[in-house]
């Protein structure tokens, strides 16, 4: 069957909304600078999840949108976002499109920290104008273990958790080791930098080094895709109990 809703024809789509399938996925990122992966490593890694788990936990993946709140970052070339009361309202305004088609949950799944903010808002806006069942997804927050078991330390921005999805998800969107690769920068509480000194950052002592071997990667994606399908589940099962 057809996942993506983009795909579908609206006749076929009324015959499966809401009576076989009323939950989809919504991919959100940014376009921005990345260490050793590519711009739009924001929008690829949700949207290649979103693929992976909408069969299994009976839901349709939506379009991605691909321009979020930048933050840092800006000044590097490539990164484009839009104002976060710009973008809030944009996702506000998709979220009632679904209700109106018929979904009866979405979930977000956000690809981009900057983000963050604007879409918990954006969740209880939706839910409390059109009843739609919401729930935001940051997917790099939930899989930090994961992160710590495959790659020995945490991930961070353009950090070897993004960098080893990207890698799994297509190697050509990774530079491969040997290449040019930044010196991480760590990011302190204390110091604000416009632009960000790296498009590596990191938030701590213990992250991972960039990793571009194959085979970590395929494994890190296929348990990160089981950590998001475990967490839609979950959702799914308690808000049936309402």
């Amino acid at each position: 069957m057809e996942r993506r809703l983009d795909r579908l024809h609206w006749k076929e789509l009324k015959k499966i909304i809401p009576e076989k399938i009323n939950a989809v996925i919504l991919p959100v990122g940014i376009l921005e600078a990345h260490a050793a992966s590519v711009l739009g490593t924001d929008n690829l890694i949700p949207e290649h999840l979103a693929g992976l788990v909408a069969p299994k936990v009976a839901a349709l993946v939506a379009p991605t949108i691909p321009y979020g709140v930048p933050g840092s970052l800006e000044g590097y070339p490539g990164t484009i976002g839009v104002r976060a009361e710009v973008f809030a309202d944009y996702v506000q305004d998709v979220l009632h499109g679904l209700a109106m088609t018929g979904f009866q949950e979405v979930f977000i799944l956000n690809g981009h920290g900057g983000n963050t903010e604007s879409l918990k808002d954006v969740a209880q806006v939706a839910f409390q104008s059109s009843g739609l069942y919401t729930a935001v997804i940051h997917w790099w927050l939930e899989v930090a273990d994961i992160t710590r078991e495959v790659y020995g330390g945490a991930g961070g921005h353009g950090g070897a958790d993004e960098t080893g999805l990207m890698l799994a998800i297509d190697p050509a969107l990774a530079l491969k080791s040997g290449r040019s690769v930044e010196s991480a920068f760590r990011m302190r509480a204390a110091v604000q930098a416009y632009p960000a000194p790296s498009s590596l950052l990191v938030y701590g002592e213990d992250a991972a080094p960039l990793s571009f071997d194959a085979v970590k990667a395929r494994t890190f994606l296929t348990r990160v895709a089981g950590r998001v399908e475990e967490i839609i589940e979950d959702v799914q099962a308690h808000w049936s109990e309402i």
